[in-house]
């Protein structure tokens, strides 16, 4: 099984054992004034007035994988692919907090986005982007030991819960900011973003109170799985979207073209900067530059809104077995290919009635930050991302996390190593940061690249633009003399 499976036997805990697993869902926390676009992400609020006059981003690729179950103890590493990844018993050590569990395996691919200043108080941005996630939470650690060891031993397991979603979709997303108030060392920001969404794809999986058994054949033969009692739900949509993934057939979502689903979306955002340090603000004029604030509080509502299948969808909101029989064999050999017609078995889909359509949100979060200009080029920034998807929601989700990110930030090179608890304020994670001119690089979980620390998982991140033009970059002259106009925090 290759990598763009995004491994469906992971997921489907219950039935399935692990083998291979690949991830997306990166993110960068630094949250610095030369974010430029990937701030806009965060908060549109930052449009307004931004560091870039222009800025043409080529593209931008993340991936994340995590979870808060597991923690990887095996040879592979990224830059040692003949190892090959397997997720094995013996290769994992369980995290045992009692606590029900999460996984995250994601990709997002941003084409083409474009900034460009409108005045001094005023921002537009335009860009496209893909997203495809494979996401599972409020997962039974019980139904995690049956998937990963297989049904090798029997066991016996009550009030088991479980949901899992995975989608792609695209979007395209127009930007618009403005300071909404300046006088004297304060200023107030408003941004919003507008999202026209395509859904590729999407399927999801839930049991709200699962009852099993895993027996051992009296003739030697397959274990197998007595599910006593089942409630939950399924439903997919364009299941031909998830067969033979590649970066080529991700890029081309990027268009819109074979949609199965559409819908809307939004961003808002809100950001205040006090700036006592220059002498001009205390005149009451405008302020030339970003770096003369002492602090940035910001908050944002992030991806509102849902997307609408109703071609080759359907769902089955309300499912209940009582005491049926899954072998071993039954259970084996899903794949992206197979695994609707094969739920479909196993569930007895086929004796109930379908609803002809399917609604899946976004992952809507709130993001929180403070940004403090502590010296010259080090800012230090605090941040929180809350999701707000309830345990039961269709579709992506953002997992909660919090991070501490000390920076130096200067025009051509930036460094941050964000400190952060992820997996809703599990786990702890350490990141790197760096941006050479108009390149960014990093990581948030750099554990994950090296041998002996047992990672909860992965992620790495990649964005460079075409040109950028920053503010009173007309000439060195003009440069140095706005530096003497603005004192910095001491």
């Amino acid at each position: 099984m290759n990598h763009s499976t995004l491994k469906w036997a992971c997921g489907l805990l219950l039935i399935v054992n692990i083998q291979r697993s690949f991830g997306q869902q990166g993110f960068d926390l630094a949250h610095s004034n030369h974010a430029g676009y990937s701030g806009v992400a965060w908060n549109p609020a930052t449009l307004a007035a931004n560091r870039y006059a222009v800025q043409l981003q080529l593209a931008s690729v993340e991936a994340h994988a995590a979870n808060s179950a597991y923690r990887y103890s095996g040879p592979w590493l990224p830059w040692h692919q003949q190892e090959g990844l397997q997720l094995t018993p013996t290769n994992l050590d369980p995290v045992n907090d009692g606590r029900t569990k999460l996984f995250d395996v994601s990709l997002q691919i941003r084409g083409p986005s474009v900034l460009v200043n409108i005045g001094k108080q005023g921002g537009i941005a335009f860009s496209v982007r893909t997203r495809q996630a494979f996401q599972g939470n409020t997962i039974a650690p019980s139904l995690l030991k049956t998937s990963i060891g297989g049904l090798t031993s029997p066991a016996n397991w009550s009030g088991a819960t479980f949901n899992l979603n995975a989608t792609a979709l695209s979007e395209w997303n127009g930007s618009y900011g403005r300071v909404l108030l300046e006088k004297g060392a304060h200023q107030l920001k408003v941004g919003v973003t507008v999202k026209h969404l395509f859904g590729i794809g999407a399927a999801y999986l839930q049991g709200r109170d699962v009852n099993y058994e895993v027996l051992s054949s009296p003739a030697g033969g397959d274990s197998l799985l007595l599910v006593h009692d089942f409630q939950g739900a399924y439903g997919v949509a364009n299941a031909d979207a998830f067969r033979e993934l590649d970066l080529l057939k991700t890029i081309g979502w990027l268009t819109g073209r074979n949609a199965s689903g559409y819908g809307w979306g939004a961003d808002v955002g809100v950001a205040y900067e006090y700036r006592p340090s220059s002498p001009i603000a205390e005149a009451g004029a405008p302020l030339p530059s970003d770096k003369s604030y002492r602090f940035r509080v910001g908050a944002a509502l992030v991806d509102l809104g849902s997307v609408y299948y109703d071609k080759s969808s359907r769902s089955y909101p309300s499912i209940e077995l009582h005491e049926a029989h899954v072998s071993q064999d039954d259970a084996s050999n899903f794949y992206p290919t197979n695994f609707d017609n094969k739920l479909s078995d196993i569930m007895r889909l086929r004796r109930l009635s379908a609803q002809p359509s399917l609604r899946t949100g976004l992952p809507t979060v709130l993001n929180l930050d403070l940004d403090y200009h502590m010296r010259r080029s080090l800012y230090l920034n605090a941040a929180v991302s809350q999701g707000l998807r309830g345990h039961y929601a269709i579709g992506m989700r953002s997992f909660s996390y919090a991070s501490l990110t000390p920076r130096l930030e200067t025009r051509g090179l930036e460094v941050a190593v964000p400190l952060y608890m992820m997996n809703d304020y599990r786990n702890f994670a350490t990141g790197f940061t760096l941006r050479f001119r108009s390149l960014r690089v990093g990581t948030n979980n750099v554990m994950g690249f090296f041998s002996k620390t047992n990672p909860y998982g992965m992620s790495c991140y990649v964005e460079g633009s075409l040109l950028e033009f920053e503010k009173g970059k007309s000439s060195k002259r003009g440069r140095h003399s706005k530096r003497r106009q603005v004192l910095t925090p001491p």
